[in-house]
């Protein structure tokens, strides 16, 4: 037993067990759908496809965004098809 007499998870006194549990829980457990690639909706523009690169990696969109713009330039348009490809096979976000 724990010092709080329900399990194993350290919580500051005066805490709710229950609150606190499903916080813990949420921020740190790997329950999270962080790391699964995956189209964006709320990072979106075109198909989301920079913005769950975006949450995959943890860099900020706009870098991912101007980076894929300048890559589809500098590989003659092979970024391009690259992320029509990943718009179509990629699952939408939940």
């Amino acid at each position: 037993m724990s010092q709080n007499g329900k399990g194993d998870k350290p919580r500051p006194k005066g805490v709710d067990y229950n609150t606190w549990s499903k916080n813990y829980d949420r921020i740190y457990t790997k329950k999270n759908k962080m790391n699964r690639l995956a189209k964006s909706q709320s990072k979106k523009m075109l198909f989301g496809v920079c913005g769950g690169l975006s949450n995959y990696t943890g860099i900020d969109v706009s870098i991912i965004r101007l980076l894929w713009f300048f890559g589809t330039i500098f590989t003659g348009s092979l970024l391009f098809w690259l992320y029509l490809v990943l718009a179509i096979i990629l699952p939408t976000d939940l």
